[in-house]
């Protein structure tokens, strides 16, 4: 009987664990609006029609033509200094397809978190941009610059219709 109490703690205790450990760059699609009366720009939320999005370097999908999307949730490289991604947007009633390269360059901060739970690594922000390429996204600003296990929108991906 003990044993299995000691089980079921140990499950616990590695449960917690993989929660604490979930750290992803949150990215968000945004379009600025433009008020015809009053000439005023406003931010706005995008929903992209559908979206691929793939790692450099990496075999399949992070998001695979998923419709109407508002953002993407990134994981970095904890083995380099820069990650990259491609998004393709697809406009099914313009039937259009277009893609752009994201890449996002970060510091690297390696944290011992508990025998049981290993370490984890957390990342800061210095750079996001699109290499070479401009179909869809217009520009992207850091929101946050600290990657880590809080669910905060670190950047905002632009888009001008």
């Amino acid at each position: 009987m003990l044993a299995c109490v000691l089980l079921l703690a140990a499950c616990k205790e590695d449960e917690q664990c993989r929660m604490e450990r979930y750290v992803r760059l949150y990215a968000g699609f945004y379009q600025m609006n433009l008020n015809a009366a009053s000439g005023e720009r406003t931010e706005g939320r995008l929903y992209v029609d559908t979206l691929s999005v793939q790692g450099m370097g990496l075999d399949g999908y992070i998001y695979d033509r998923v419709p109407r999307k508002d953002s993407v949730q990134l994981v970095l490289n904890n083995q380099a200094d820069v990650s990259e991604f491609v998004l393709t947007f697809e406009d099914t009633l313009r039937q259009q397809v277009v893609a752009d390269t994201l890449s996002v360059y970060y510091r690297r901060t390696e944290s011992y978190l508990s025998f049981e739970c290993g370490c984890l690594y957390t990342f800061t922000l210095d750079t996001a941009l699109t290499r070479s390429t401009r179909h869809f996204i217009d520009s992207i600003v850091i929101n946050s610059i600290e990657v880590n296990t809080a669910n905060v929108e670190n950047i905002k991906i632009y888009h001008t219709p």
